[in-house]
């Protein structure tokens, strides 16, 4: 069966062809050839790895990393941008240069962080990391144990990697946002590339994608890798699985309707371009292309729980419109995650309370950094927080022109922008521990970003230095400036030091089963070892902390009075069991710049508690001390009476 124009699928994104004009279309543009695109590159490559050969990372205030980094880190950044613009307006871009800058910019904003640290970032990435080491050591799941092993898909694929290439998770994992965004570069080409012959367009939607991309989801966990697989599921849907808007009567009823009310129209497509009917158009290939994306869906069902049902809302919407097929795809998808949710609900909503947040979507706004509530903390936290919303504010500004921009050129943008607003809709069910909101962002930026696209795109297919360098050049280069802060500047509490690590794994190691860890405030890496399940767990939102079991401690400068609090709190947490309690430097570090205990309390409190009869060191090293709470079961000390290290 013959099929029409993929663009005319989506409410004809793509714009005519521009006829007579293209000729001399290039005759304005400044010469860029290909060997100075290249060199361009390479120096922007070179300066980048000469700033961070340079920098010296120390103790990191509330500004992160921004205060760390040299002018010639800037610099690049700001090279890199240049030298991608210029690309875009060579008269014949390249393809493999257009590419190569996208992932340097990977290269740049994600590799920095692998470079200049010890270990892996983000301390709760730890937790994944002793998933992955219980199924090495185990070779079997265990669904009561935590959440993560309900969702085993992610972590079983880990474990299979590491025996094969003799690894494991704690020596490659800091690179694992380098390599879902470069997996991430591939697919974001292939689903663009189904909505647009225009390269440049193309091209600029992937670099406003990972200039945006602030909210951190990609480290190594499901979600990153269940995000990569639905790009994926996307594209096929995308380039295989739709039908001409003109043959689905709500699309085309409501394609009127928005022309109607916008007074638009007035310039239409004369028919579909036989050079863009894909080869999935064919029979054979609809059918290959079901089932691949029914066996990604399943694999994405058993990874995360969120992703599948952000998926199901954008694919209701099209499905709605009548431009997917088979219209019984999505009632298949929804079977297949509801079928793997349901046996698992009773242990979610006893743990996590899945249906505690319904009915309450402002959750999501005032948890989130993006959130409109007031903000406290140190002013590198509130700089930070204000550039993430700025730079969410600008995606969403930079969409809405794009739609704006095509509509009023006579085209209809309804299929992308249903897809970039449909996300929203999980926001309104469901708080995920007031993660949600990044989630909508993460999954909608896609969409935003190739409408973006279209908002920076000079008109009448004029590149010329011009027009685009004010079109282009600046708001890419802003986006970027905003990013740094929102994406660097969180770094004194998302990083994890060695000293932390190794007082985490010595306790896992030699700790007596069932043994309480307490932890000073959170940020710090627990539950890294394979046999994390012999010991004292919360199974809900978070491991236990001492800001959160007794809150009443939080603002207050810790000392000798608070000790007999702490010791009851944490023996009444523990029933009987051997109860510790870690403070590290990032415990320090997080509970001054989150505020919630005034600057200095955590080291009143590590003095207070050495000096207690209470508790004695169990463990020191240069980052962290843990403290054994003195009761009836005092644990034996391997290191025969030293008792510290």
């Amino acid at each position: 069966m013959k099929a029409v124009d993929l663009q005319e699928r989506l409410e004809s994104v793509r714009p005519p062809e521009p006829g007579p004009r293209s000729a001399p279309a290039s005759s304005g543009r400044q010469r860029w050839p290909l060997p100075a695109q290249l060199l361009s590159l390479c120096a922007c490559v070179a300066l980048w790895w000469f700033s961070v050969s340079w920098i010296r990372v120390g103790t990191l205030d509330d500004y992160g990393l921004l205060p760390v980094f040299p002018l010639s880190f800037f610099a690049a950044l700001a090279l890199l941008v240049a030298s991608f613009v210029a690309a875009v307006c060579a008269p014949r871009p390249s393809e493999l240069v257009l590419a190569g800058h996208a992932l340097a910019l990977i290269v740049f904003l994600y590799g920095t962080m692998p470079l200049l640290f010890a270990e892996p970032f983000y301390p709760w990435v730890y937790k994944h990391f002793g998933v992955v080491e219980y199924i090495d050591l185990h070779g079997r799941l265990d669904s009561s144990v935590d959440i993560y092993q309900n969702w085993p898909a992610f972590f079983t694929l880990s474990a299979w990697f590491g025996r094969v290439a003799g690894t494991r998770p704690l020596e490659y994992g800091a690179w694992a946002q380098v390599f879902f965004n470069a997996c991430n570069l591939v697919l974001l080409r292939y689903v663009f590339g189904a909505l647009s012959r225009d390269l440049r367009l193309i091209w600029i939607a992937v670099f406003v994608f990972f200039s945006a991309n602030w909210v951190a989801q990609d480290y190594f966990s499901p979600q990153a890798f269940a995000f990569t697989l639905s790009l994926g599921l996307c594209g096929l849907i995308l380039r295989w699985l739709l039908i001409a808007a003109d043959r689905a009567w709500m699309a085309r009823w409501l394609n009127r309707v928005a022309a109607f009310i916008a007074r638009l129209g007035r310039r239409r497509r004369s028919g579909a371009d036989p050079e863009d009917e894909p080869a999935g158009s064919q029979r054979v290939g609809r059918r290959a292309a079901r089932n691949i994306a029914i066996a990604l869906f399943a694999l994405i069902v058993t990874t995360h729980q969120l992703t599948p049902y952000m998926l199901l809302v954008g694919l209701g919407v099209l499905t709605f419109l009548g431009v997917v097929r088979p219209r019984l795809l999505v009632v298949l998808f929804t079977a297949m995650a509801l079928g793997y949710l349901l046996p698992r609900l009773d242990f979610i909503q006893r743990y996590y309370g899945l249906l505690g947040s319904a009915g309450e979507p402002l959750q999501n706004v005032r948890s989130a950094a993006v959130g409109f509530n007031g903000l406290a903390g140190e002013p590198g936290r509130v700089l930070c927080a204000h550039a993430a919303r700025l730079l969410s504010l600008t995606i969403w500004g930079l969409g809405l022109v794009g739609v704006i921009r095509r509509l009023r050129a006579g085209y209809k943008n309804l299929g992308i922008a249903a897809l970039a607003v449909a996300p929203a809709f999980i926001a309104l069910a469901e708080t995920y521990g007031g993660e949600a909101i990044y989630r909508v962002y993460l999954f909608s930026l896609p969409w935003f970003a190739l409408l973006a696209a279209f908002a920076l795109r000079p008109g009448g297919d004029d590149w010329s230095w011009v027009r685009t360098v004010p079109r282009l050049l600046l708001p890419l280069a802003l986006v970027l400036a905003l990013f740094v802060p929102a994406f660097f500047g969180m770094a004194a509490t998302n990083e994890v030091r060695p000293g932390e690590v190794a007082a985490s794994q010595y306790f896992y190691d030699h700790a007596p089963p069932r043994s309480l860890l307490m932890i000073a405030s959170p940020q710090f890496p627990v539950r890294l070892a394979g046999n994390y399940e012999q010991f004292r767990l919360t199974i809900g939102e978070a491991d236990p902390s001492l800001l959160t079991v007794k809150p009443s401690l939080r603002h207050k400068m810790l000392g000798d009075r608070h000790v007999p609090v702490i010791a009851q709190a944490m023996r009444d947490y523990a029933g009987g069991e051997p109860a510790f309690l870690a403070v590290s430097r990032n415990a320090k570090v997080t509970s001054q710049v989150l505020d919630m205990l005034p600057r200095g309390s955590l080291d009143e409190l590590e003095r207070a508690l050495s000096r207690s009869r209470r508790f004695h060191v169990w463990y020191r090293n240069a980052d962290t001390t843990i403290f054994q709470l003195v009761q009836a079961r005092p644990a034996r000390d391997p290191s025969n009476g030293a008792g510290s290290r």
